[in-house]
Parts: C-alpha cells; sequence; structure tokens
C-alpha cells in the first residue's frame, strides 16, 4: 500500500464529497493511521470498467447515482468478480430496498461491503479502512514499506546534492573525496579507488545515507545564512517580507529534518534487524529490532508513527528543494 491510501468514490453529490465527508475520511487516514488520502471523485459509472482496478485500496459508490441509477454498483461488482480483483468494495444508498436487491441478485460476492443511508456511512468506512489498513500492516509489510520508502527519500537527497555539486568544478569535487578520504578511514581505500565518470556517480560512490543527511543540513545551513546576510537587520524586516518568509520557512525545515536520521535512516538499519515477536499483551504479531545496542518493538501504534514521521519528512524534503 506504501504510504497513500487510493480511495476512488463514485457519487454525484459533489458537495457533500468535498465538504462532508471528504474532510472527515481525510482527516481519519491523516492523522488516526499515518496515510497520505488521494480520493478520485466520480460524478458518473462512465468509467467504470477502466478505472476500477487493484491500484486502488477501497473503493465506494453510491447505488442512486443520477447518471446510471442503479447499474453502477452492478457494474463494479461484476468487474471485480470477472477480473478477480482483491480491492474491497462498499456500496451505499439512502434507500435500504436497493441495498437488499443487489444483494439478492448478488448472492455469497466477496470483498463487497454496504451501508444502508448516509448517516451510517462514515462509521462504516471507517472500520472497512481500518480493517484493510491492517490488512496489510503486517510485520513483513511494515518492513518493506519502511525500507521502500527510505530509498525514495534517500534518493530525493541524493538528487539535491548533486544538483549542488554539478555546478562545482572538477577541482572543487576533488577537493571534496580528499577531505571525505581524511575523515573516513574505515571506508579510505573504497574512497581512494573511486573514480566517478559522473556527479551522480560520484555522490553514489562517497556519500551514505547518513552522510547524505549531513549534507542537506548543511545546505539548509548555507541558504539561512544567505537570507540572514541579504536580510540585514530582521527587526527592521516589513511584515510579509519575501526574506523574512523564506527565512522562517528555512527554520521550520531545519529543525523537522533535523530528526530525520532517528526518524528515517536509523529507522531502515533498525528495520533491517528485526525479528518478528508476539505482543505481551495482545499476543499481536510485532517486531523486535535489537541493533546497536538497542532494542525497539514496533506494533500497531508504532507503525502509525513512523509512516507519520516518514510522509513528514518526505514533505519536509519538497519544501526544502523549492528553497535549495
Amino acid at each position: 500500500m506504501r504510504l497513500k491510501y487510493k480511495i476512488l468514490w463514485f457519487e454525484d453529490d459533489s458537495d457533500y464529497i468535498t465538504e462532508d465527508i471528504g474532510p472527515r475520511v481525510t482527516n481519519y487516514l491523516r492523522e488516526d493511521l499515518g496515510f497520505e488520502p488521494e480520493i478520485i471523485h466520480k460524478t458518473s459509472d462512465t468509467d467504470v470498467d477502466t478505472l476500477v482496478t487493484e491500484e486502488w485500496d477501497l473503493i465506494v459508490t453510491d447505488l442512486n447515482l443520477t447518471q446510471g441509477g442503479d447499474e453502477t454498483g452492478q457494474k463494479i461488482i461484476e468487474h471485480v468478480r470477472n477480473q478477480n480483483i482483491l480491492t474491497d468494495v462498499l456500496l451505499y444508498s439512502s434507500l435500504p430496498q436497493a441495498i437488499e436487491d443487489i444483494k439478492k441478485k448478488n448472492p455469497g460476492i466477496e470483498r463487497i461491503s454496504f451501508a444502508a443511508g448516509r448517516s451510517a456511512l462514515y462509521d462504516k468506512l471507517h472500520d472497512l479502512i481500518f480493517l484493510t489498513v491492517r490488512k496489510v500492516q503486517d510485520i513483513n509489510n511494515l518492513r518493506g514499506m519502511v525500507i521502500t520508502e527510505a530509498i525514495d527519500i534517500e534518493i530525493k537527497v541524493k538528487d539535491l546534492l548533486i544538483s549542488k555539486l554539478e555546478k562545482l568544478t572538477p577541482e572543487k569535487l576533488e577537493e571534496i573525496r580528499q577531505k571525505k578520504i581524511q575523515n573516513q578511514s574505515a571506508r579510505v581505500e573504497a574512497l581512494k579507488t573511486s573514480v566517478a565518470k559522473s556527479v551522480t556517480q560520484f555522490v553514489e560512490d562517497l556519500f551514505t545515507f547518513s552522510e547524505l543527511h549531513d549534507e542537506l543540513m548543511g545546505m539548509l545551513s548555507e541558504a539561512l545564512a544567505e537570507v540572514n546576510r541579504s536580510l540585514g537587520d530582521p527587526r527592521k524586516a516589513k511584515v510579509g517580507d519575501p526574506g523574512m518568509l523564506k527565512k522562517k520557512s528555512l527554520e521550520s525545515l531545519k529543525g523537522e529534518l533535523q530528526g530525520m536520521k532517528d526518524d528515517v535512516v536509523y529507522l531502515r538499519n533498525d528495520m533491517a534487524h528485526a525479528k518478528a515477536g508476539k505482543h505481551p499483551q495482545t499476543g499481536r504479531p510485532y517486531l523486535v529490532s535489537k541493533y546497536a545496542g538497542k532494542e525497539r518493538h514496533f506494533d500497531d501504534a508504532e507503525c502509525i508513527k513512523v509512516r507519520k514521521n516518514i510522509l513528514k519528512h518526505f514533505q519536509c524534503i519538497e519544501d526544502a528543494t523549492s528553497h535549495l
């Protein structure tokens, strides 16, 4: 599932999605479960055959669309059944009889849930989302998710550093390489023999994930110092001054990203060395990591914390890119 939770939603009352139930679902996914929601809203069923695929975590539809009538739910059921799609589906209607009719028409259908009336819809959505998250929140999926997301973050930081180093002369790059040789005796032989044919390879050869984080913090510090120099005395700056806004943004990003080593870099190492266990109170599976003399447990609550932290740092790096 990664860190996006994708919902395909058929509903012809757009205000209901954008102003009522949509924000509640978004808040639940983001704040309570640590996922970034992506709700694709359709007002008719014209794209059912092409849209209903396994790329969604949940498919939701009103059975009483103005366009398409009660056929939307039936089309989705047939497509899910015929294509062996494993995505969960929720069908709802303000007319209980519409739900009963489609149940009778499709006895014994799997992965299909129902909600009668809008008043019951949010609670049903809440429970179904929770269950779909629990299905993938087992120990192996958690390990894979963390490692994959950490790699994506590492690539983003790497790209930032590459764009900076590409502006330097070959002499300056060699100066950086020599400095790293002097500071890292454990990797000195590998560093000495590195002959980069491009800046990308140069970064690949010379910088670990932890060092990339250090470079990112250095770039933020340099950008902040430059803003401070241009501002002069910040007490004389006017309200809304672009320089002051950039200063505050850089200070905030630097503060947030300071914790990225613990939240992402070291976490990836923890996950690589984690073993399965069972929670002593709940009996549920969880991960136990014993690495570098520290023991860490990953239960459901820790999973949510991990997802939130990764999303936070991913967004911070996105924001930092616009300033560097």
